[in-house]
Order: structure tokens, then sequence, then C-alpha cells
């Protein structure tokens, strides 16, 4: 059961345990027990503040039941979502966070509580399934957390927000069901295939969790049906409901896919219903699960870079609803980034983006996160004043932008030309044009950009610009001459 602070915390603004918290527990009654969590296990959870239990928690981020996550290995994508839980579990006061804000300068840069710079809608508990790592590993990483990314130093303060997530180990939740149950079958995964009917299906890992999942907020339902039925002042209810439904919980992480989820593969065709289950039972609990996945270099479209943007399989796959994708920056997102000042070390800086949704209301702009030696990658988004600005996107290391100039610079050394006649003498690299201005290299190959790479718009969009003069040949074929520049 859940046991709030009974003594004030050296520096926080939280009062003790009043009344009123002593009935919230006294209705809430004993939480239900979980195999292979013990007492050192549970040292983590999380918080609620929206009356509206949905698997909306993120804003703009977290858009459906299920979001698997797709981030290349070794970047920080455990120690993201473990950052993630921690703040769901803070729910700071106003007074609280300027004052985090003042201690660290990743704390926050508004009055909300944030994570990747989206809001935090709701919160409640949350249930951490690792699959790596010892739990000791997983607490010591909380705790630079907190003091890096959240600016909460002090001691006691950190405990009360670890009391609100619960990470279960793997390994220890598969040592008590073989312990309790010795005819259990499937392994430490969620699901398992029939070897006869080719099916999957759930194994008692599963039906383990899911059923600790439906009692925590079955007890939160039964609380507040006791509070209805009770005498407490009115003025004393909506405050008391409050406290029930952050006992509520709203999120389960699974980390990683490979190592929990049960199918071979991301191509395996069984993904599709083992997904339409696992986003079933988080509708029908109200719980938002992201599920971590491993993005190997060879998952990326350019194979020789694995800076490159490429979608790997997770998002491509059909039957995946969201997906969210990070990567390291590429060279063109450092060259930004070493226009706003920033060090371009470029395995210092990712880039984090919604990478499919089929819901609307999503805030796809990407976010830029910077590498720090303790904690969790730091969101800097918003810092350069690129919160809600696209990235511009680059094709074998140029931009758009370093391609246009060329493309202008090349007309005018060129004179009258056709976009086919560019892109030839760029081919066979007549007068060394293709030495010369190598950036339009881009446009003379296929890419997965499709129609937007292709010379022949460059040249329109600039004419459209004034910046090329448009001559028309035979029939439909356009040539392009260089602008003359007004004189003054």
């Amino acid at each position: 059961m859940f046991h709030d602070q009974k003594t004030p915390v050296a520096g926080s603004t939280r009062a003790p345990a009043d009344a009123k918290r002593v009935l919230v527990d006294s209705l809430l009654g004993e939480e239900p027990g979980l195999l292979g969590l013990t007492d050192e296990d549970s040292s983590l959870r999380m918080t609620a503040d929206d009356e509206t239990p949905d698997w909306q928690l993120v804003k703009g981020m977290m858009t459906s039941a299920i979001t698997l996550v797709q981030m290349m290995e070794g970047i920080g994508k455990s120690l993201t979502f473990l950052e993630l839980a921690l703040r769901a579990a803070w729910q700071p006061t106003p007074e609280e966070l300027a004052a985090a804000i003042a201690r660290s300068p990743y704390a926050g840069t508004t009055d909300k509580n944030e994570w990747l710079e989206a809001e935090i809608e709701r919160s409640g508990q949350v249930l951490y399934v690792a699959a790596e790592g010892k739990l000791k590993m997983h607490r010591k990483r909380a705790r630079a957390i907190m003091a890096n990314n959240l600016g909460v130093v002090d001691k006691h303060e950190q405990d009360r927000i670890l009391k609100r997530v619960k990470i279960v180990s793997v390994r220890s939740l598969y040592s008590s069901l073989i312990k309790h149950n010795p005819d259990f079958r499937g392994g430490m995964r969620f699901f398992r295939q029939d070897p006869k009917t080719k099916f999957y299906e759930p194994t008692a890992f599963y039906a383990e969790l899911m059923a600790w999942l439906e009692g925590m907020q079955r007890r939160a339902d039964a609380a507040q049906a006791r509070l209805d039925a009770s005498d407490a002042p009115a003025d004393d209810r909506v405050a008391l409901a409050k406290q029930i439904e952050e006992e509520r919980v709203v999120m389960m992480i699974v980390d990683t896919f490979g190592a929990v989820w049960g199918v071979r593969s991301i191509d395996d065709e069984g993904l599709q219903a083992v997904n339409q289950r696992v986003n079933a039972d988080g509708d029908r609990l109200g719980i938002c699960i992201p599920v971590i996945a491993h993005t190997n270099k060879s998952e990326d479209v350019n194979k020789d870079d694995h800076r490159a943007a490429g979608k790997g399989a997770i998002e491509m796959h059909s039957t995946v609803e969201a997906t969210l994708y990070g990567r390291i920056c590429n060279e063109a997102e450092i060259k930004l980034l070493e226009s706003k000042g920033e060090i371009a070390d470029a395995d210092q800086y990712l880039m984090i983006r919604i990478g499919k949704t089929n819901l609307h209301r999503v805030d796809k702009s990407p976010r830029i996160l910077k590498r720090i030696d303790d904690g969790a990658p730091v969101c800097i988004t918003r810092k350069l004043g690129l919160l809600g600005r696209k990235m511009e996107k680059a094709k074998d290391g140029f931009t758009r932008s370093a391609i246009r100039l060329q493309l202008l610079a090349a007309v005018e050394s060129v004179g009258d030309v056709t976009a086919g006649g560019l892109q030839k003498m760029l081919a066979t690299n007549e007068n060394g044009i293709a030495t010369k201005f190598p950036a339009l290299q881009a446009c003379t190959k296929e890419g997965s950009r499709g129609d937007e790479w292709k010379m022949s718009t460059f040249m329109r969009d600039l004419a459209k610009e004034g910046c090329l003069a448009l001559k028309r040949g035979n029939g439909l074929i356009y040539s392009y001459v260089r602008q003359p520049k007004e004189s003054n």
C-alpha cells in the first residue's frame, strides 16, 4: 500500500500527511499484490492531475494506447523514458517547479511539468517493465535524473517521487512465477507462439501484469464508490477524489520490445495480433503503453551513414498506430546547431520525432536533445528557438538550402539550360561541373524523398521566386537562365 510522507521534506512546501490522506488510505484499502515485486523492488511509481482516465499522457506526443518507440541502441532511450516516469511522478507545485528551475537549467522553462518540452496532461502510478540492467542501476540512474534533469536534489523529496513508480525486473518476476506456478510456460515474454496453430497466446507473465493493473484501477474505482457513499463534507470531496485518482496506473513502460514482447521480429505476421491485444487492454484500462525497441544501423535507409534520417521497420509496419522515432542528429541538423552556438560534437545530439500516427492534433515538430554526463539527455529545442519548426531535411549530407544556392551558381555559369541537360552534365562531370557543385549530385540520384529532390522541382521553385528566368523551348520543354540582379 502506498504510504505518503509523514514528515515535511526539508526545503519543500509539502505539508505532513493530514486527515484527508488518512481518509484516502482507508478508502483505497490494500494494493493488489504483484508476484516478483518485493519491498525493495517497489522503488518507483507516478501521479495524476486529470479527472478523466485516458491513455493520453503527454500532450501531442503519446497519441494511442500503445506507442512503439524506435531509437538507436546506446543513445539514451531508457534514460529518456525513465525521466518521463519520474516527471509524471513528481507533479510539483508552482513553487517547487520555480525552485527546481532555479537549481537546474534543465528542469524546465515554463510553468508546466513537461517531457520533451510537451506538457504532461495527466499522471498517476507507473509500471516499468525492465528487461535490461539491475534494479540497483535503475535506482541510481533515477536519482541522477532527478538531480540533473528535474532539479530535485533533496533525498527525502527524491524518495517521495521514487515511491510513485514501480520497476519490475523481468528476471525476478519470472523466478516468482516459476516458484508459484511450476507448470508455467512461455519464458520471460508477453506472448508465446503455439507450435501447432502458430498463433500467439498471452503468457502467465503478461496475465500477471494485466491482473495487477486491473486490480489497481478497480481499487481506485472502489475507493471512489466508497467516497460517494460517505458523509464527507462536499468541500472535501473534490480534493479527496483527486487524491484517489492519483492512485490509478496511467502508464506501463516496456523496455525493450525484443526482450519482452515475444514476437520474433517486427516483420513477423504475429505482430498485428499481439499489438491489437495489448492496445485493447490499454484502452480498456486507460493506460498508455510505450514499448521501446532498438534500431540497428542496418535498419536505416542509408546503411553507410548511421546518422541518416532513415525510417525503421517499426515505423513502416502497417499494424503500428503510433511511433516515436529517435536517432543521432545528421549533418544538416548539426550545422543548424552550430549556427545556434552549440558545440558540434555529433555524438552529443539526438533528434526525436513522431514517426507515424493515425490520429490528429499531434505535435510533429522534432525535438533536439543533448546528452549530458549524468542523467538523461536534455531537450534543448525551445532554448534554441526551434520548437514548432521543421528541421531541414538532408540528402547525401546536403540540405535544400545548399542545393538551391549551388543550383543558382551552376545555371549562372552554364547559361541557358534545361533540368535534364544540367543533370546530364553532372552525370558526366562536363567542364568539371560535378566537382565544382557537389551538392547538385543529390538531385541526380533516385531517393526515398520522391519529387521534392528532383532537379526540375528545384528549378521550377526558384523560377517562381524570381531567382531564375523561365524560357519556353520546343513543346513542353523549358530552359532556365539566371535572373539578372536589379541594379540600384
